[in-house]
């Protein structure tokens, strides 16, 4: 209540137990509150006035010429072991950030020197020569080989229906399949241009042709080569001359048969023939056949067409024979 006269003011009338005077200063304040505020109150005072003298002190002993230097103060602080940062704790269920990997440094790193293994030594490996010793067959018989055929020593060459007509050298007439008139003449024999070597002198027959080319004659020759027992397979090589004269060897083909024996009558193994006028002076290896008793036997037939004196050349043959 105020005084309109004297300007003064009336105070409110306190209670029985004083109250508005107590609210009216802090200390009054405090102590209305009830007990756990004050406690809390208490507390937060005293943690207050603690950090104020922490920083207090701090402020006291950082230099004066560092005082306007960040980077200084905050080494400084954290020599002291006072955190510059706090960094947020993680998140439950996070896991935690990774710490930055230190900055390469800008020194280059030397390469180290890698030293090359010792060479090793060369090692030098003798291969044994080859024995010149030939190898004996599983059955301790050695291998064959012989040549047979006109002017050689070893091994059978024989000739049947030989005859001669007109006399001359590789002409005349007569002769051929029946005999009948034509060109052919008869058998001739040359000194030359057949294999030389061995056992063999290099002549050759030559054979007159039938006039036929399936249809065979009276005139055949034979190789044979008594080899004895003891072998599976021989192998045949037939030497088919060149005397400079095409008429001589001039079998196109000239046909042979691999027989079973010598003997007349006999069935052949085998039949095959060689174009005497592709392989003048060359030896041509013609195959392998079983052996069915102690000699290999070859016949020629004079089959052929004749003309301008074409005669078959029955030279040289070579024979190699194993178990």
């Amino acid at each position: 209540m105020g005084c309109p006269d004297c300007g003064a003011m009336s105070l409110p009338a306190s209670g029985p137990d004083g109250s508005w005077v107590a609210r009216e200063t802090l200390l009054g304040r405090i102590s209305t509150l009830s007990r756990p505020r004050r406690a809390l109150l208490v507390t937060a005072v005293a943690v207050t006035l603690c950090s104020l003298v922490g920083v207090g002190s701090l402020l006291s002993d950082v230099p004066d010429g560092a005082r306007g230097n960040e980077a200084a103060f905050e080494d400084d602080l954290r020599g002291r072991g006072v955190p510059t940062r706090i960094s947020p704790s993680s998140l439950p269920g996070l896991s935690a950030p990774p710490s930055p990997s230190p900055a390469p440094s800008r020194r280059a790193t030397p390469t180290p020197t890698v030293e090359p293994p010792p060479a090793k030594a060369p090692v030098h490996v003798k291969t044994p020569a080859p024995s010149k010793k030939p190898s004996p067959s599983p059955s301790g018989l050695p291998g064959y080989t012989g040549w047979a055929g006109p002017g050689c020593t070893t091994n059978v060459y024989q000739e049947y229906g030989r005859y001669q007509s007109g006399g001359g050298y590789g002409g005349g007439y007569g002769g051929g399949y029946r005999h009948d008139a034509g060109y052919g003449g008869g058998w001739y024999d040359l000194q030359s241009g057949g294999y030389r070597g061995g056992t063999c002198d290099g002549r050759f027959t030559a054979v007159p042709m039938s006039g036929h080319p399936y249809e065979d004659g009276q005139g055949t020759a034979i190789w044979s080569w008594p080899i004895g027992k003891g072998y599976d397979e021989c192998h045949l090589a037939v030497y088919v001359p060149n005397s400079g004269r095409d008429g001589d060897v001039a079998g196109n083909p000239t046909v042979y048969q691999v027989l079973a024996s010598a003997a007349s009558g006999h069935y052949p193994q085998a039949t095959f023939g060689v174009r005497q006028i592709d392989h003048r002076g060359s030896l041509v290896a013609v195959g392998s056949y079983p052996v069915e008793g102690e000699s290999f036997t070859v016949q020629l037939l004079d089959r052929g067409q004749a003309s301008w004196g074409a005669h078959h050349a029955a030279a040289q043959m070579k024979l190699s024979c194993t178990t």
